[in-house]
């Protein structure tokens, strides 16, 4: 009798097993194309929609610079929150919507806003979706080292260190 059971025990692990992997395996497209879908993201100088990627940005008034989130829209709209903090206190001007501009905070010392990314409607899987954020050197901007940092949906994304020299 009790090899039985046991025969029955080994069989059952057996007939969990192979279900778990007919469940599991048909998934396994699905999790890799998921990963390959996490936003990525480049900083550096800003050439219409290409970032060629650096950590120094000339002193040349008018220059480019900025960054470039690369993402697919799964339907879901995700929060970007941006933060420059600055070696000394600057004067902003920005042509952007009055709900989509940066808030100065720390005596003009630090610069902050949030975008939606995305939309209510998943894109088909072959559309990537892209949001560019292109700053211009102007004249009277600190030189000296600054930061950025990215949050996705209120979690650190990513943080940038550059100079502008």
């Amino acid at each position: 009798m009790k090899s039985f059971e046991m025969g029955a025990k080994c069989s059952l692990i057996m007939i969990r097993r192979m279900a778990l992997r007919r469940v599991f395996v048909p998934l396994i497209p699905f999790a890799l194309f998921a990963c390959t879908q996490a936003p990525s993201v480049k900083f550096g100088l800003v050439h219409g929609i290409a970032v060629t990627e650096t950590r120094h940005i000339p002193y040349i008034v008018g220059a480019h610079y900025g960054f470039r989130v690369d993402y697919h829209d799964s339907g879901h709209p995700i929060t970007l929150r941006e933060q420059f903090d600055l070696p000394a206190p600057a004067r902003w001007h920005s042509t952007s919507p009055p709900e989509q501009r940066m808030l100065a905070s720390r005596g003009g010392r630090q610069l902050t806003r949030e975008v939606q990314l995305g939309s209510y409607t998943l894109a088909p899987p072959a559309i990537h979706s892209f949001y560019i954020e292109d700053v211009q050197v102007a004249r009277g901007d600190p030189k000296g080292e600054y930061t950025l940092k990215l949050w996705l949906d209120n979690k650190p994304f990513r943080d940038f260190q550059f100079d502008i020299e």
